[in-house]
Formats: structure tokens, sequence, C-alpha cells
């Protein structure tokens, strides 16, 4: 603040402004104190307020609420249940630990947990005005699009106008993703004002004065923030907006830079855990860059006796390039960020957002004004054909856009300090950039730093990238223990071949293959799959298998024949579209990952004289090694498998083992135990996990034998390199 201050006196208040803002941005960006979790399962019977408008999800409705003992938590209702922001209610459930391997994310936003409601709650007192009317403008419009427009083209409509995206199948993200263009289902600036223009119009056959009418707008507005959820970038909107509307009635001069900034430092005040969303984030990147950009009125001749498609040509003429302009320096300010975050960059963002964002205004305005219009005889089925056919266009120009060769680029993040020194850079030399109408005196010595600081960091930011791209060709084979909570996902490189041993699971609204293998391959410079072995058919470990073949190409998908007929291994297997890329094995094989010799035993499924092994005693254990090192993994073997392992005539001996079952009581045994003799045991479990894993029994048969223990639950991802460096940490994982 101090320093924001310091520069305010000698180099003017606007860059003051800049300063504070980005100082905020590195701080978000760098170590920031975590708060404490709870990890702990029980029963809950009291009251809980929320603290947000609920976020409508496939299965239910989720917010953050307030209990009656003053922690904070995710509550989570099954099916559709009507809430609004400030409501008390009295409720019961079960206390959770957080979402598996999410503790980052609930400690930065002081969450302690999950709540999870049965029923719906009593309600003790009602939310807000405001959200009350949002929250059942949203409902109706919602039911009435739902019926009428189903599948894709519905949840399209009902995402771009209130922000309710959880229907979007996976497709339509994933090409959104791709373009660049998934922002236009996150309720932005581009939806407020296309709102208050609509208010506007309509104010101006009102005879009533500008600040009653600057009311009113205002007013309508939030309601229809709330309706879409009162997400940061549709208040920072409606703030601009409001900021902007009193300095025209009042006849003030408006900085816009200047309102951003100070908007973003109320922001982080009022909810300083919002500053690591990056939605917030990239909300204000993109609105500063598009505040900084140099627009002017350019000079026209007088076209007012020509036709209007002289001027609109003309008008297009002259105002495109200052558009297109707008389109890349919003596009240059948040690749940085999309990198940083999602671990992928859209190289035909700024051409699609010209297709892509008209369309989708004209949606916004249709559904909006069409949905007000419906009780007027006649006019529904005109409404509902009109955003029929506009839904159908913007999903054609999204899927052409996708499909377009090197739509996208996939990158492992880049690092903080390059981020922060990037938006830091670029601000600078965008304030210090003269009016185009101005003659533009010589560039001073600090602007042709800034140029040379800019270019200097944006070409380190695309070798980052380049060198992911590259893969890790030249390291040692190196093994990666993924963190996917209760469930497991182990990665194998050498000389550029990727094997990866089960996917990690899949939970109702949370899926590991998403949210947490996909970004962890990201970071390694993976950009296919050549092999996908599976050790067993429970979801745990093969849910995530559909994400990540939408995200990856898979090769080849190994499993025992045991499981050829299970439904839900079926079921995942036709989602993912790889039911024809199956090898099914019964016997012992042998392969290689580069440099390194996997070793694959399926236990058989045909009886023996103990009987017929079934589910999890048909794990397949691999055995991998490579320069002399070996590891064991047994996915969920029992001990009764682990006894058939003995006698298969295979040397199981290794220097480290993936605990079997995730450290349950029924595998590990001492005999198996005794056969590996590892010096060191990884155990994937989720933290706080309600089965208890690892269990005691199994920890005190490792640790009486003197072996290391490393968790993924409490450590991180892992990382074995085959050349002796030994098991460290490797989690980069942001919160």
């Amino acid at each position: 603040m101090a320093v924001a201050v310091w520069i305010g006196l000698t180099h003017g208040w606007r860059m003051a402004g800049v300063a504070l803002a980005l100082g905020l941005v590195g701080w978000s960006l760098g170590p920031r104190p975590l708060l404490a979790v709870d990890f702990r399962t029980g029963p809950y019977v009291g009251l809980v307020t929320l603290l947000r408008v609920p976020r409508v999800t496939s299965t239910g409705v989720s917010a953050p609420v307030r209990l009656a003992d003053g922690s904070v938590r995710v509550a989570s209702w099954e099916g559709r249940v009507d809430l609004a922001h400030g409501e008390t209610l009295a409720v019961r459930g079960v206390r959770l630990p957080p979402t598996e391997g999410q503790d980052g994310t609930y400690r930065l936003r002081g969450w302690s947990g999950r709540l999870r409601v049965v029923g719906s709650g009593e309600r003790i007192r009602g939310g807000t005005t405001v959200s009350v009317l949002g929250q059942g403008i949203r409902n109706r419009f919602g039911a009435f699009i739902e019926s009428q427009l189903p599948g894709d083209r519905g949840a399209l409509v009902r995402a771009l106008c209130f922000n309710e995206d959880s229907s979007l199948s996976a497709a339509l993200r994933d090409d959104l993703a791709r373009t660049g263009t998934v922002h236009i289902v996150s309720t932005s600036g581009m939806h407020v004002m296309l709102v208050a223009a609509i208010l506007l119009g309509a104010f101006s056959f009102v005879p009533l004065p500008r600040w009653t009418q600057l009311i009113l707008v205002l007013a309508f507005l939030l309601i229809f923030a709330a309706a879409a959820g009162d997400r940061p970038p549709a208040l920072r909107a409606v703030a601009m907006f409001g900021l902007a509307g009193f300095a025209y009635v009042a006849r003030r001069p408006f900085d816009a830079f200047n309102a951003l900034a100070v908007i973003f430092t109320v922001f982080t005040v009022l909810d300083p855990p919002s500053l690591f969303e990056p939605g917030f984030q990239l909300s204000f990147a993109a609105m500063g860059a598009l505040v900084t950009a140099p627009w002017s009125r350019p000079d026209t001749p007088p076209i007012r006796r020509r036709g209007w498609w002289v001027r609109a040509g003309l008008w297009l003429r002259l105002r495109l390039p200052q558009i297109m302009g707008a389109s890349l320096r919003a596009t240059a300010v948040t690749l940085p960020l999309t990198a940083y975050w999602f671990g992928q960059v859209s190289w035909v963002g700024p051409v699609a957002n010209l297709v892509v964002a008209p369309i989708s205004s004209l949606i916004v305005q249709v559904g909006l004004i069409g949905w007000s219009l419906v009780p007027i005889p006649g006019l529904s089925g005109t409404f509902v054909g009109v955003l029929g056919a506009l839904a159908d266009a913007l999903m054609a120009s999204v899927e052409g856009f996708a499909r377009v060769p090197g739509a996208f680029s996939r990158v492992p993040p880049p690092p903080a300090w390059a981020v922060a020194a990037f938006l830091v850079a670029y601000f600078v030399l965008m304030l210090r950039e003269e009016p185009i109408r101005r003659p533009r005196p010589k560039p001073s010595v600090g602007t042709r730093l800034a140029v040379v600081l800019v270019a200097l960091i944006g070409l380190g930011l695309g070798g980052w990238g380049i060198a992911g791209g590259l893969g890790r060709q030249d390291y040692a084979p190196s093994l990666a223990f993924i963190q996917v909570g209760q469930g497991d996902a182990t990665l194998i490189q050498s000389q550029g071949v990727t094997m990866l041993v089960d996917a990690g699971p899949r939970l109702r609204e949370w899926d590991a293959g998403e949210r947490l293998v996909a970004p962890e391959l990201y970071r390694r410079g993976v950009r296919s799959l050549d092999l996908v072995s599976l050790s067993h058919a429970d979801m745990d470990h093969i849910g995530g298998l559909p994400a990540l073949a939408r995200r990856f190409r898979i090769d080849q998908v190994v499993i025992s024949r045991a499981f050829r007929d299970d439904p839900e291994l079926r079921k995942i297997l036709d989602e993912a579209g790889l039911a024809d890329r199956v090898t099914w094995i019964d016997r012992a094989m042998q392969w290689r990952v580069g440099e390194v010799q996997v070793q694959a035993w399926p236990p058989s499924p045909d009886p023996s004289p103990e009987g017929l092994m079934v589910g999890n005693e048909t794990s397949v254990i691999l055995r991998v090694s490579a320069r002399g090192r070996a590891v064991v993994l047994p996915g969920d073997a029992t001990w009764r498998t682990e006894q058939a392992a003995l006698t298969a005539g295979i040397d199981w001996r290794a220097d480290g083992l993936l605990l079997g079952h995730h450290g349950s009581r029924t595998s590990t045994s001492p005999a198996w135990l005794d056969a590996i003799g590892p010096r060191w045991v990884v155990v994937s479990c989720g933290r706080g996990n309600r089965y208890g894993h690892p269990t005691p029994e199994t920890l005190s048969r490792v640790t009486a034998r003197g072996i290391a223990v490393g968790r993924l639950d409490r450590q991180g991802t892992l990382e074995y390199s085959f050349d002796g460096a030994g098991l460290r940490l490797a989690n980069s994982a942001k919160p």
C-alpha cells in the first residue's frame, strides 16, 4: 500500500492503481496462508446459512454455508432444491472431509470441509430480496427452456443467459475450451452490458429523470447478477457500469482503468479468497487489457445521405481493426493465466471470438426479451425457433473452430513469477502508451526497456511451453504416483513413451481424470498415452478414463480377461470410445515402455482348488523395472492373490511397492512384504476416507520391517526415478 501511495505521488495516481492491483495479483500467484481443514466425518444437526447463491449441478445444488459453530463448509443437496443466498435452514446431514485432491482450495477459501444434507431442510429465515428474485427468475427461465429446447441447445441457452452450465455435454465443454470461447458460458461483462443495453432501451420510452433511470437499471442488473450466481465477473461488470453511469449522469470525467483498479481492490478487501480464483483473475486481466487499449474516433467522411449498408461497411472498415486489436490484447494478457491454471492455450481464440461473441450476444438478447414476451399469444413458437437456430449456429461455429488443426496446445503451467512479471510489464507498457490520435513522441528509455521486458518474458513463456511439448525424452525413466484421492493412477515415462496404470476415480460431480490426472500429465509434457493398463474394474481405478480419452490420444488399453463382461467397465470403455482398442490378457505377459520392462501377471479367472477368484482378487499385478531397480504395482490384490502370485514363478523383488487396495488390512501380507523386500512403500488413498485406509495393522506390518512410507493423501504426488535418485515429492498442483 505504501509503495502504491509513493508511486501515486511521484508518477500519477493511474500508475498507483496499477501498482496496487498488480501487487495483489502477484500475491495471489505466490505463497499464501493456508487455513485449517477438518478431515473428520460425522453427523450434523443444526442451522446453516447460505453464503452464496447455490450452484446448480447435474445431481442437485451446492453452496458454501456457515454452520452453527462458525465453520464454513460446502453443502450439497440432492435434486432441485429451491434455495437463495442468505437463507438460514435447519438441516441434518453428514460432515465430510474436503473433495479428494482439493485440500488446498478448501484451505484458501476458508472451507473446513463438506456437508451432505439429507432432504431439503426447514427454512428458518428467508434470503435477501435480490437473491430470492434472481433465483426465481433463473428457475422459471431454466424450466421453460428445458421444456422447449432439450439437449445441448437448451443447456447452451441456459448457460449463456444465467450461467447454468451443469447440463452442457463434455464434448461441447471441450470444444469451448479448445477455441478459447468458454468464457461465453460464464456470465461476465458482455452479458451485463447486453442486459444494461436492453434496460436502457426500454427506459428510453419512459419519461424519467436520468438519475432515476440509472438507479432502476442498476437494481435490475443486481437481480440479474444474483440470478447468474453472483459470480465475480458479473459483479465487476455491474460495479463498472455503475461508476461509468454515475460519471455520465453527473457529467464528470471517467477513467476506466482507475475505476477497474478501485473495484479490484474493493473486491479483494471484501472477499479475499476470490483473488485466488481463476475466473476472478481472468476477468480482471481481460478487462484491464480492454480499458488500456488505445481506442480512438477515426475521421469519417460525411455519410448521412448514404444507405445504411454503406454506413455499416464503413464502420466495419474503420472499427474492425480496433476490435480485432482489442481481442488480441485480451488474448495476450489472459494467455499466461490460462496456461498457468488450465495447462492449455487456444490459438484460434481471437478469430473464434469475433464469430462466437455476436451469436452469443444475440442468444442472450433474444432469450431474455423473448422469454419476457412469451405470455403474448403467438410469440412462444417464434421465440423458441429463433433461439434454437441461434444455438445451432453457435455450436456449429465452435465445433468448426475446434476442428482447425493446431487450434489449441497443451502446455505445462509456467512459473507463477513469470506470469506475474509478464502482467506487470504489459500493463506498465500499455499505460505509458500515447493515444492513437496524438503524434507519437520518440519512445523513452523506460518504454524501450518495457518493450524488451515484455518480449523477453513472452519468449520465455513460449519457450516454457515448447520445452514442455518436447516431453521428457532425455530424462531417466520415471514413475509418478499421482494424487487422486481414494483411487490409483500411476504414470510411467521413458524415452518419449508413456504408460498409465489406472485412471483414478469418478464420483458424482468430481472426476479425478479431469481434475487431477490430466493436469499432472500436461505438467509433465504428455501429449498422448501409448498404453493404459487397468488393474481391475472398480470405479476408483477406471472412472477417470473417459475424461483422459477426451484430452489425450490413447493407443491401447490392457486389462484382465476376468473383467470382459463387467457392465461398469463396458460402460466406461464405450464412453471413452476405446472399446475397440482393448487387449484382454489371461496369462503373464511382458512388454517395454522405453527402457522400462513391464511384467504383468493376471490371476486366472478360472476356478482354482481354493475356489473362484472374483473382484479385487483378480487384479493385475505389475512389476516395472529399469536400470537394475524395480517397483511393484498390485492394484487391489488381496492376500489370496498375493499368495497365488508368489507361486507364479516371477521374481517379485523390488525397491518400491504400492500398497495393495490403498493400505487395506486385506492386502500386503507379511509373506508378500518379505518376498518383495521393498525399501519404501507408497499409499494411495483419500485423506480422511471413510474406509480408514491405510489401516493400522497394515502400517504396523510395514514399519516393523523398517520400510519408509510415502502417503499421497499427506504429501501429494510422489515421483520415483530409476536413476537412483529415490522417491521424492513431485506435487506441483495449485490449490
